[in-house]
């Protein structure tokens, strides 16, 4: 059986008004988001490392998931899993270790203020200037994939709010990975 929400729980005045925001992404990032995509990009394992949309999902999976992580446990995945992320320049590498920290603090306090205060970083298409919203995707599922057993036992919930929540997700990321 499926679930809807309006059977679970309808929605309020004020999120009916949110869903009628036109979300327009903004065109400019910040410099230190400038700073890190450069950074990512001086990593030497180019095929591991993640572009700067996907490692913004990946952070935002860890933070929404129900299980922590330790830092040395979910740092090196963005940069290929090395011990520095661009073994020869150690400066850069603590730069770029401290801006992915900023961003997760950004993160968690954007989550914290509630409505649309979070504002997902994705990649740009530069031939059709499309929003590749499915590399923030892939970042958010690579995340889920260090906590599989927290994530399984939201599914399992007797409580059908969250269950919901779980399959709108779970939905909204399986189209990502098919596309």
């Amino acid at each position: 059986q499926q679930l809807r929400r309006d059977e679970i729980a309808p929605r309020t005045e004020d999120e009916e008004n949110d869903a009628r925001i036109d979300f327009e992404p903004e065109t400019e990032v910040s410099p230190e988001l400038a700073e890190l995509d450069l950074l990512l990009n001086r990593c030497p394992e180019p095929d591991g490392v993640m572009l700067l949309g996907q490692m913004d999902g990946y952070l935002a999976g860890l933070l929404l998931s129900p299980l922590p992580h330790a830092q040395d446990e979910w740092l090196p995945p963005i940069w290929s899993g090395a011990k520095l992320a661009i073994p020869d320049d150690p400066d850069a590498s603590a730069r770029l270790v401290a801006l992915v920290i900023g961003r997760r603090e950004e993160i968690v306090g954007d989550l914290l203020r509630g409505g649309l205060a979070f504002r997902p970083v994705y990649d740009i298409d530069n031939a059709t200037d499309d929003i590749l919203w499915e590399i923030w995707a892939a970042g958010f599922l690579q995340a889920m994939g260090l906590g599989g057993k927290g994530w399984e036992a939201l599914f399992e919930s007797d409580d059908q709010a969250l269950r919901a929540a779980w399959i709108a997700l779970a939905s909204y990321l399986a189209l990502a990975r098919d596309t």
